[in-house]
């Protein structure tokens, strides 16, 4: 358990106090920590929380004067094209804040406490700004860069479309840039829910600006990713449109081949039967007469699969 003091400078413990000593802010690792017996000393159910803290979600819940935030921490697995989030909890009461996190997100909750006692404002309200704009600002990084991996397969594949080629390795990295901004998405409008229960629970009017600053953050997000959300699936429609002409092409021009290479079938198939009556073979010139019955199928079938631009 670490408790946070801001009255003198902080060192490698990360251990100090806010400069009001009834006011202080803990950390507590699952696994780690005895997390449900350091929020019993602290006067807060455990068993109240237990089930809260460990749903993969992102909400705020208000009971008994007790405030419950459920976060998500995201990051981007280059390797897997994949959004990977990890959850901590902060838990108010009183002039308690406690912050409910795991070996992932320790760190990141540690980045964060440090930057809210530089800054000398120890309100709740600062507090919770500070973290969930963080979080917004880790989302937006995430869209940028999947915003330029797309720039990036969208330029490659146009240019291999025009060359008649399509590179479906890139074309399925695009659809996980899809996935990634599902995740993405679905995240934003579970905050969209938390800001609506927090603007008269948490802020005020002293405050508000710090709120309207995450809506409008948030809100911002939102509308990127519905853009490039929506510029991916143009550019997908367009590939499979390609990706269709293409297959209507092969197939046009494989049975422009067949339609040319039917008649020359039937002339071989009729002289292939073995019936004993068939003149055509006795005769001296019988072979260069069927061959020639061929040939003549075959061009005048080309003749008419060209000029109806099958080939």
């Amino acid at each position: 358990m670490d408790i946070y003091r801001v009255d003198k400078e902080i060192n490698k413990t990360s251990e100090y106090r806010l400069n009001d000593s009834s006011k202080y802010i803990l950390v507590l690792e699952r696994g780690k920590d005895d997390v449900y017996g350091n929020l019993t000393q602290l006067n807060i159910d455990p068993l109240f929380i237990q089930d809260t803290i460990q749903e993969d979600v992102i909400k705020y819940e208000n009971i008994d004067e007790l405030s419950i935030f459920t976060l998500l921490v995201n990051t981007f697995d280059i390797q897997n094209n994949s959004v990977q989030s990890y959850q901590f909890s902060i838990i108010i009461r009183d002039n308690i804040i406690a912050f409910i996190v795991d070996n992932l997100t320790r760190e990141y909750v540690n980045r964060i406490l440090k930057i809210y006692t530089s800054k000398r404002n120890y309100s709740v309200q600062y507090l919770i700004y500070l973290t969930i704009h963080s979080i917004l600002t880790d989302n937006i990084m995430i869209l940028d860069y999947l915003e330029s991996k797309f720039i990036t397969y969208e330029r490659n594949l146009s240019n291999l479309s025009a060359l008649g080629e399509v590179d479906y390795k890139q074309i399925y990295q695009i659809f996980d840039i899809k996935d990634a901004l599902s995740v993405l998405k679905r995240q934003s409008i579970l905050y969209r829910e938390v800001f609506v229960n927090i603007k008269t629970d948490i802020f005020n009017q002293d405050n508000l600006i710090y709120y309207e600053d995450l809506v409008d953050r948030s809100n911002m997000l939102s509308k990127d990713i519905d853009i490039l959300n929506d510029r991916i699936q143009n550019f997908v429609t367009q590939m499979l449109l390609i990706m269709n002409f293409s297959a209507a092409e092969a197939t046009k021009l494989l049975s422009a081949i067949s339609a040319i290479f039917l008649p020359m079938s039937v002339v071989a198939g009729i002289y292939g039967m073995n019936f004993a009556n068939m003149p055509e073979l006795e005769h001296p010139m019988g072979y260069y007469f069927a061959l020639l019955m061929i040939i003549i199928s075959g061009v005048i079938s080309f003749y008419i699969m060209k000029k109806k631009r099958y080939i």
